[in-house]
């Protein structure tokens, strides 16, 4: 009768053992050796994997593709030099510093402009017939890419414009109320990416536009 009864607290001491082994290795998650994220950068786990996420944007635009010299193309999409953007140019937050737009003969929408961006490369642009806001313009970058820009009918400031890259991807804007020069604009990229820019103070060529 004792080697019975000890022998079944044996056996029960031995199932609580296993069970909270079993318990341990159950909720045990596994560490590996996955890169932690950097400060301040956000980030989710998930499954014990560290997944970041977020991207870099002009006032909020992606880091990458034709958004990043969104700025070169696009007139007023940034804080105007001098309150006039289409005789003085205007500066825009990018991921890689302020890009610099000046205007060519004091005329962005006659002549054209030349844009310095921030990692130091430049982008000419130049007016089609002498009239960027009716007829549009071509954007050439310093690596050699070329993108032609043609407004819609009724002039770019009104009814928006179209930016045709190499290879035949594209940026449709469309005017906010059929008036960009004072309620801004919304550009939809091929690639699915959007930015919306609207006017400080309800005049872009005096303050600008802010995009994201």
């Amino acid at each position: 009768m004792r080697v019975g009864r000890w022998l079944g607290l044996t056996l029960l001491a031995a199932a609580a053992v296993a069970g909270g082994c079993r318990h341990r290795l159950a909720s045990a998650a596994p560490r590996g050796d996955a890169a932690q994220p950097a400060a301040g950068e956000p980030a989710i786990e998930v499954h014990g994997k560290i997944l970041t996420e977020g991207a870099d944007r002009l006032g909020g635009e992606p880091s990458s593709g034709p958004v990043r010299t969104y700025s070169a193309i696009t007139p007023a999409a940034g804080s105007c030099a001098f309150s006039d953007c289409l005789r003085s140019g205007w500066e825009s937050p990018t991921p890689d510093g302020p890009a610099v737009t000046r205007c060519t003969f004091s005329d962005c929408a006659g002549h054209g402009w030349t844009t310095t961006l921030g990692d130091g490369s430049r982008s000419e642009t130049r007016c089609r017939f002498s009239r960027c806001l009716s007829d549009g313009w071509t954007t050439r970058h310093a690596d050699g890419t070329v993108v032609e820009v043609r407004c819609q009918p009724g002039g770019c400031w009104r009814h928006g414009f179209t930016a045709t890259y190499p290879g035949g991807a594209t940026a449709a804007t469309r005017c906010e109320f059929d008036d960009c020069a004072r309620k801004g604009w919304t550009t939809e990229f091929s690639d699915g990416q959007r930015l919306g820019c609207r006017c400080d103070f309800e005049d872009c060529e005096r303050h600008g536009a802010r995009c994201e």
